[in-house]
């Protein structure tokens, strides 16, 4: 969502415009990634990839109840993501579901923040976004993968 013009910036409405600028639209960086997946008949669990910086490395989602779980130890259930009928809408979301993972153990040196975006956008397009800083046995590691996929 596009932050609202206010008066008290101290230029006009139309050089805010032209100076507030935000992506608006996904660009496809052309780039192709095969995911390492291994499912079962209740999970499906991401595996390495260099090509996408290990990101999803551990991450897993049960099928049955749609708990995701990252390789710190934390989980977190899905919370639907509600369609916008707004004008000014970021992406024409039609459905989808938003994992937030949050959790630490400083005796352990394991945490996590995390957000995981499984949208489907109007036209048909799935985005699979996940941003996330972790550390396991006190070691940070910081990634974010934004991936389109088009049946």
């Amino acid at each position: 969502m596009r932050a609202p013009y206010d008066p008290r910036l101290g230029i006009s409405e139309e050089d805010y415009r032209r100076y507030l600028v935000f992506q608006e639209v996904l660009v496809s960086s052309s780039k192709t990634a095969r995911l390492a997946l291994t499912r079962d008949s209740g999970r499906v669990v991401f595996g390495s990839n260099p090509a996408l910086n290990n990101v999803l490395d551990g991450l897993s989602i049960n099928l049955r109840t749609g708990e995701l779980r990252g390789p710190e130890g934390y989980s977190a259930l899905p919370t639907p993501v509600v369609p916008s009928t707004a004008p000014d809408r970021v992406l024409p979301v039609r459905s989808g579901f938003q994992w937030k993972l949050l959790g630490s153990d400083a005796t352990a040196g394991n945490g996590v923040r995390a957000t995981l975006n499984l949208l489907e956008l109007e036209s048909g397009l799935i985005i699979l976004n996940y941003s996330r800083t972790s550390m396991i046995n006190r070691k940070l590691t910081e990634g974010e993968i934004i991936i389109g996929y088009d049946r």
